[in-house]
């Protein structure tokens, strides 16, 4: 079978998709034509995805952002890879790019969660 044969049941199943600025859900498919007008397309909703997809919608309010997922839930992968520790910045050299990045996330990170009542627990790590 050509890898072009193999893909097209793939293609053919109807892939749901989320449109942030209203939650309507949308179902489109590869064999029927449907007109759609969207101002940004992102791909995947992982980690990545998501916070694109989150930014796109805060620094454009006019446009229209489509976020495409191919399992039910975004996130779905995201967890398996996510050592789900939150880094301090301590394995890099002090001055360092990567260090201030790291220790700024770290604040980011531990306000957000407190302002969106995010379920966290800081557990601390000897080393």
């Amino acid at each position: 079978m050509s890898m072009a044969a193999s893909l097209r049941p793939a293609a053919r199943r109807a892939t749901q998709c989320l449109r942030l600025d209203t939650r309507r859900r949308r179902t489109f498919a590869s064999t029927v034509r449907r007109d759609a007008d969207f101002t940004h397309i992102v791909i995947g909703a992982g980690v990545v995805g998501l916070a694109t997809a989150r930014h796109l919608t805060a620094t454009h309010p006019s446009s229209t952002t489509l976020l495409v997922e191919r399992h039910a839930h975004p996130g779905t992968e995201t967890s398996s890879r996510n050592s789900e520790v939150v880094h301090a910045g301590l394995y890099y050299g002090r001055g360092t790019l990567k260090t201030a990045l790291c220790t700024r996330g770290r604040r980011l990170l531990y306000t957000f969660c407190a302002a969106h009542a995010v379920a966290h627990r800081r557990t601390g790590k000897w080393l």
